[in-house]
């Protein structure tokens, strides 16, 4: 991010990065460590990148078989959308990571599957981050709402949207002194009434419509529509009522904060026993010199004795390190994260007992898997609509 220059000066200073600034008071990383371990624990139980992790069937009321043709056109279709995802260009995996990875921290994560015209990928992915996202749900408890800001530039809103750019942008984007300031963009996706769907060609009759506009202006730039709600979310504990649920960090939010506030102290005591403060006699101010061969005069008496003395306090850093280690003990508890540890802490465990821990693993977190099947699913039937649209 860069800083405002001072009164006069034209350049712009580099400032130090948001992440340093929000991370110069953290001083333990039991939390982070969870967050990643329960975040690639996640992925590999749930969604194994090798492997084929779901199938498809058939929607049908009385549990109708599909016929062999059916059963051989339903696996072409699941291959292919593996292949897609597979795919580099199509910024899957990634996405689905960051989205796991919101979702460990902050209860919630979700992905934008956008439809690409024109290129070889029928779809591409994207992460959205929960901080840019206001989602609602509606009667079934689905989210079919979704308000989403941007920060774009001004030349980046005149290269999308030419057509429909107010005055105000258009002057920001031709100046080269403005063309990158950033400019408030809002995008929201809300279901259109049956009635307004009538008569319409292309997205204007989709279940959905899509409209950008600057909300500072009160102007829109463009109007769109989908057929299938866009956004997939992957919830910690989805109870269809809300659209927000409560991850696992938010119920150790105390625990975290606790044990942030020991480790802090706990340095401190280390501090204090490595460097203690020293004490003089009399009214000398002079500094002590603990370099080696230094010379520090007038800090002895005439018999040879120091003038001088460590503080110390009593502190002991091996106390606050057994209580801290015993609170982290119940935050990895928290955070999943011991589940991770067994085939660390028994090498020599045999094939039928990785398959029992595995098994207690997925049990474990079945709660979570089965919440994040309904992301999934929501997902596949967003794919096969655009494919199917496509002419597959």
């Amino acid at each position: 991010r860069a800083a405002r220059p001072p009164k006069g000066v034209t350049h712009v200073v580099i400032d130090t990065p948001a992440a340093a600034r929000r991370s110069k008071d953290l001083y333990d990383m039991t939390s982070l460590w969870g967050i990643e371990r329960l975040t690639a624990g996640m992925l590999t139980l749930k969604t194994p990148e090798s492997n084929v992790w779901h199938d498809i069937g058939v929607d049908d009321d009385y549990g109708y078989e599909p016929t062999h043709e059916e059963k051989v056109a339903l696996e072409k279709l699941r291959d292919y959308l593996f292949k897609v995802r597979a795919n580099p260009k199509s910024g899957f995996w990634s996405a689905h990571k960051a989205a796991i990875r919101s979702m460990c921290a902050f209860g919630d994560g979700w992905m934008f599957i956008e439809e690409v015209h024109g290129g070889r990928l029928p779809f591409r992915y994207e992460y959205a981050p929960l901080a840019d996202l206001f989602p609602a749900n509606g009667p079934d408890g689905r989210t079919n709402r979704m308000f989403r800001c941007y920060d774009y530039s001004a030349v980046q809103v005149a290269q999308k949207w030419p057509d429909s750019l107010p005055p105000k942008i258009r002057a920001m984007a031709d100046d080269p002194q403005r063309r990158h300031q950033r400019v408030r963009v809002l995008h929201a996706i809300t279901p259109r009434p049956d009635g307004a769907r009538i008569g319409k060609l292309g997205v204007a009759g989709a279940r959905f419509g899509s409209y950008y506009c600057l909300p500072e202006e009160r102007i829109m730039l463009g109007e769109g529509g989908y057929w299938d709600f866009p956004y997939v979310r992957y919830a910690w504990n989805n109870s269809g009522l809300s659209p927000f649920s409560e991850g696992p960090v938010a119920i150790a939010l105390g625990e975290i904060k606790s044990l942030n506030e020991m480790s802090k102290n706990e340095l401190i005591s280390h501090q204090v026993l490595v460097r203690p403060p020293i004490a003089v006699a009399g009214k000398n101010m002079q500094r002590l010199n603990f370099n080696p061969g230094a010379v520090n005069p007038g800090l002895i008496n005439g018999e040879g004795q120091p003038l001088f003395a460590p503080l110390n306090a009593g502190v002991r850093p091996d106390f606050a390190s057994t209580i801290i280690e015993a609170r982290r003990l119940g935050l990895r508890e928290m955070l999943y994260l011991n589940l991770w540890q067994i085939l660390l802490e028994s090498p020599d465990m045999t094939a039928t007992e990785a398959l029992i821990r595995a098994q207690e693993k997925g049990e474990l977190l079945g709660p979570v898997g089965i919440s994040m099947n309904d992301g999934l699913s929501m997902m596949v039937d967003r794919e096969i609509g655009i494919i199917g649209r496509k002419g597959a």
